[in-house]
């Protein structure tokens, strides 16, 4: 079935459900695309507010690796047979944790909206001591459509930021992950779950994806933490940091509902230098969900998953070529030898050709060209000069 189905349609994915977990999952992660194993009840059991909550999740998603390897898993809070929270924000937060492993972060229809235990649809039943949405019969979301209870509306752009992050980053996808404590002697923070991904190990974020990931496991608590990054792996730092380099971040999957650009503002400043981040650590400072308006505004709570950039200023490339006082025909050529910073991933330059030198006079072309000479028509008799940066 499989074979055939994949003759006519060679993207179509195929999932195997086994909540029973044991041999036949196994089988099922070798021959199918998607696992749907017991994962929901492990998580779910994760009780907020324990003392070991992020250590528990580690525990999870290790269990689930040494057993299925690279094997796809679904990563769901509910499905149509369980019950959903009571608390629609517990399940977002799950969703949230689930977005920084590989495998399949799953929402039900109408988390996104509210949908608790008992309320979502317009007939929910009471089936083996839980309530589910009737899937035996016309059933209706139109009460969370049309619900406006404070706090249910933040949940889809809270989400919808999350799988942005997600859909963006490589790293967020990827297999490889680092599990990260508190800077010195404070150990794992139970209450974050801090997680390092990285697309390429040692690779520097100038040429790779790399991202910190932070998730507040408490709704109704503000956590915050000093994180250690200064993790050595094969000689040099596992996330590609490099003590005399400057870095800054920006959170991926931060709230923008009202302000849109909220996830390309630089959280460091004028950037760290890379020898403070190894010292020092990464600080995520995580909001509990607001009660308030204002609160959303100025507060919100979202996921942190912070992606690093090497803002380190470039070294000049030599000075661009200055052509003959003459040509034959109106086209002119300018080159320039390249700058040497293979750890800053130089992917082009930025070039201004004008009138006087030093970008002055009118600008005949101020663009970015990727390799080291660009040709230009001007007027014939034209004086024209470049500068390259």
């Amino acid at each position: 079935m499989v074979n055939r189905t994949r003759a006519q349609k060679w993207a179509f994915v195929f999932m195997a459900e086994s909540l029973d977990g044991g041999l036949v999952t196994y089988r099922s992660s070798r021959h199918f695309d998607v696992l749907n194993e017991n994962i929901v009840f492990s998580v779910n059991g994760a009780n907020v507010g324990s003392n070991n909550m992020t250590s528990a999740l580690r525990g999870i998603f290790e269990n689930r690796r040494a057993s299925y390897g690279q094997s796809m898993v679904l990563l769901n809070t509910v499905s149509h047979d369980e019950q959903n929270a009571a608390d629609p924000w517990e399940a977002l937060l799950r969703f949230a944790v689930y977005s920084t492993v590989d495998g399949v972060p799953m929402f039900f229809h109408g988390q996104e909206l509210g949908i608790s235990t008992t309320f979502g649809f317009d007939v929910m039943e009471y089936n083996a001591s839980k309530y589910i949405p009737h899937f035996k019969t016309f059933n209706s979301m139109m009460p969370l459509w049309t619900n406006t209870d404070f706090g249910n509306d933040q949940l889809y752009p809270v989400y919808s930021a999350i799988n942005r992050a997600r859909r963006r980053s490589r790293a967020l996808r990827s297999s490889n992950r680092y599990y990260v404590d508190q800077v010195g002697s404070f150990g794992t923070h139970q209450r974050i779950l801090s997680i390092a991904k990285y697309e390429t190990p040692n690779a520097p974020p100038g040429i790779c994806d790399v991202v910190f990931g932070f998730v507040n496991l408490d709704r109704g608590a503000n956590q915050s933490g000093f994180f250690d990054v200064n993790i050595a792996q094969n000689g040099s730092n596992l996330f590609g940091i490099q003590a005399g380099r400057t870095y800054n971040v920006r959170n991926l999957s931060a709230y923008t509902a009202q302000d849109a650009t909220r996830d390309g503002i630089w959280l460091w400043g004028a950037g760290r230098a890379g020898s403070d981040v190894l010292s020092t650590g990464v600080f995520a400072g995580l909001k509990r969900v607001p009660s308030t308006s204002g609160a959303w505004t100025s507060d919100p709570f979202e996921a942190q998953f912070r992606n690093p950039y090497d803002v380190t200023p470039p070294p000049a490339g030599g000075p661009p070529s200055t052509p003959k006082p003459y040509a034959l025909g109106p086209n002119v050529t300018f080159s320039w030898s390249p700058a040497s910073d293979p750890v800053g991933g130089i992917a082009g330059y930025r070039v201004i050709i004008s009138t006087q030198p030093n970008g002055a006079g009118t600008i005949v072309f101020d663009g970015t060209v990727v390799g080291t000479a660009r040709t230009i028509t001007g007027a014939l008799g034209q004086a024209l000069f470049a500068t390259v940066k």
